[in-house]
């Protein structure tokens, strides 16, 4: 009886969480179609593209402060699909707050992975016109250069480039890689990225630490 007892808190308490995180992200989307109308329309605003980016990161902060694991799983799934900025960024923050770095690692990849699938099968269906209303242009052909000549291998490589990763995973899409091999490439590309970035900030700290007791500091 116990059991099923905590079954249902437990059930109750994940969805719960899971209905406010859906409810912060219509707040959030809502606000972006408030914000970007008036721009649409030509109105006349004060308009700073810096703050609605800082707009942005501190939403993703607040995500990763109050959600933790699920935040880090949301960031690393908007990414692919629209979001400018690395979810390295808000994994190096959760880790700070004092989340099981492994957890961390794993939720950004796998939101990563799904986000993808998201945008592979969008950027199918609506394909480079809409791709580039939505990015840079040099982005978009700086992305297409590189996996016309190197294919997946360019995808692994163009994901460590300034190139945005989302911009990479719709030109994906739009020249119609495989499937397989696309996924196989982001699976590769944030575990190597997320790793590098998740190892170096854990070792980094330790060996900064290890120097400062060795000087008696």
């Amino acid at each position: 009886m116990q059991i099923i007892v905590k079954f249902f808190i437990f059930t109750g308490l994940c969805f719960t969480t899971i209905l406010n995180v859906i409810i912060n992200i219509i707040i959030f989307i809502i606000d972006i179609i408030n914000i970007y109308n008036p721009i649409k329309k030509n109105q006349n605003i004060n308009w700073d593209i810096v703050d609605f980016l800082n707009y942005i990161k501190d939403i993703f902060i607040s995500l990763v402060n109050q959600y933790g694991i699920l935040g880090i799983f949301i960031i690393g799934f908007t990414e692919p699909i629209f979001q400018p900025f690395p979810t390295e960024i808000f994994m190096v923050i959760g880790i700070g707050m004092g989340l099981d770095w492994k957890l961390v690692l794993l939720s950004g990849a796998l939101g990563s992975i799904l986000g993808s699938v998201i945008t592979y099968y969008l950027s199918v269906k609506y394909g480079e016109k809409l791709a580039l209303r939505l990015f840079k242009k040099e982005d978009y052909y700086k992305a297409e250069e590189f996996l016309k000549r190197y294919g997946v291998i360019g995808f692994i490589v163009a994901s460590f480039t300034p190139i945005p990763f989302e911009v990479i995973c719709w030109v994906c899409g739009i020249f119609e890689m495989p499937f397989d091999r696309y996924i196989l490439a982001v699976f590769i590309s944030r575990l190597i990225k997320h790793g590098v970035v998740i190892i170096g900030m854990i070792y980094g700290y330790h060996g900064v630490m290890e120097i400062i007791k060795y000087m008696g500091l």
